[in-house]
């Protein structure tokens, strides 16, 4: 089954688990065991899923995902407040 996600401007564009992960693993750079951070981040994002998504959903998800695992790691706090500052930048390009 095919997921798409809906972009900002209305269009839609097949989900590519490798721009999430990419992004994901910008947002560990540094950390001790990265590798084990981003899989787990990218792991209960994908858990919530479903065609038609969008980008503004699939921001939040990846921040969630962060968020809930902060209590097995306090690294996960970092990663969530980068992803968050990411959307932020992102929101701000837009805006300008």
């Amino acid at each position: 089954m095919n997921i798409f996600v809906t972009k900002r401007d209305g269009t839609r564009e097949l989900f590519n688990a490798d721009r999430i992960n990419r992004s994901i693993e910008r947002a560990c750079f540094d950390l001790l065991d990265s590798i084990a951070r981003v899989t787990q981040v990218a792991t209960d994002t994908k858990v919530i899923l479903y065609d038609g998504i969008t980008s503004d959903e699939l921001d939040l998800a990846t921040i969630n995902a962060a968020v809930q695992n902060i209590k097995e790691n306090p690294d996960y706090d970092k990663i969530a407040t980068r992803l968050l500052l990411k959307t932020v930048y992102k929101y701000w390009e837009i805006m300008h």
